[in-house]
């Protein structure tokens, strides 16, 4: 009546008499403005994460503050755990990550998270993590700040994590064989 345009499902039947000649339609309109909306914003984000999933060989975290301080983990795409051997009940039970990253690269991991908190931006770096069977694992993370669309403040953080420990091996290696070869 006022004019307004929505997304709407119309459903109708026509209406014929004994002859089978059409007289009348007698049909209803609902509205699915909301649904189609929410129908486009899981869209948008399986697109994201699909991205996300394409850009990363491992893991997907995303990680949020916590309401009373302190960040907490919101997406945990899972091959993280087969990385370390450990299934996330035993990671919570032996107080949670500390436990099998090396300490100090932990603290300095979580340091860059609460920058990229404050200030919007991409960052990497590489941490040790010692497994179930005591392997050292070499952890490359790349962390990435996501605005909230209606604050424009970070809401949280992406991050991608890889298992580069065979690739820093192998580079070792070379390089190892270069300065033998070079004192040869």
């Amino acid at each position: 009546v006022d004019g307004s345009q929505f997304e709407a499902d119309i459903q109708a039947v026509l209406l014929r008499d004994q002859k089978n000649i059409p007289y009348g339609i007698v049909g209803y309109a609902h509205d699915i403005s909301d649904r189609v909306k929410h129908e486009k914003i899981i869209a948008q984000s399986e697109e994201y994460f699909r991205t996300i999933s394409n850009l990363t060989s491992d893991d997907v975290f995303t990680i949020s503050p916590k309401p009373g301080g302190g960040l907490q983990a919101e997406t945990k795409l899972g091959t993280i755990y087969r990385i370390s051997g450990y299934t996330p009940e035993e990671i919570e039970a032996k107080a949670g990550w500390t436990s099998v990253f090396d300490p100090n690269e932990y603290a300095e991991a979580i340091a860059v998270f609460k920058q990229l908190f404050e200030t919007p931006d991409t960052r990497s770096h590489d941490v040790r993590l010692i497994n179930r069977t005591g392997q050292e694992k070499i952890i490359h993370i790349t962390a990435q700040s996501a605005l909230d669309e209606t604050t424009g403040k970070v809401a949280r953080i992406v991050r991608a994590l890889s298992d580069v420990t065979e690739k820093v091996n192998a580079e070792l290696a070379v390089s190892e064989s270069e300065l033998l070869f070079r004192t040869v």
